[in-house]
């Protein structure tokens, strides 16, 4: 299965009030109210060099209702059964 939206993991945890977050995304501000470009990735590592770095803080309410429901769908999707 591809990842045709890498930003769907930041709802995940909006606990931290702040997320360092590599990639293109116009939806980053909609899930911080202060969203700042602090470099570019050079690293050999990454598939594509000069990805942006950005640093995200004051979580908005749009990533609480978000992460909710993120969160209530994959409820039980990652819980191992029992092979008994």
């Amino acid at each position: 299965m591809t990842n045709k939206n890498p930003m769907e993991w930041i709802p995940r945890n909006p606990k931290f009030e702040h997320l360092l977050y590599v990639g293109y995304s116009d939806r980053i501000s909609l899930y911080f109210d202060e969203v700042e470009l602090v470099g570019r990735v050079d690293h050999p590592h990454f598939r594509e060099r000069g990805l942006p770095v950005w640093f995200g803080s004051h979580p908005t309410p749009k990533l609480w209702a978000d992460w909710e429901e993120s969160w209530q769908g994959s409820k039980g999707l990652f819980i191992r059964e029992s092979e008994d």
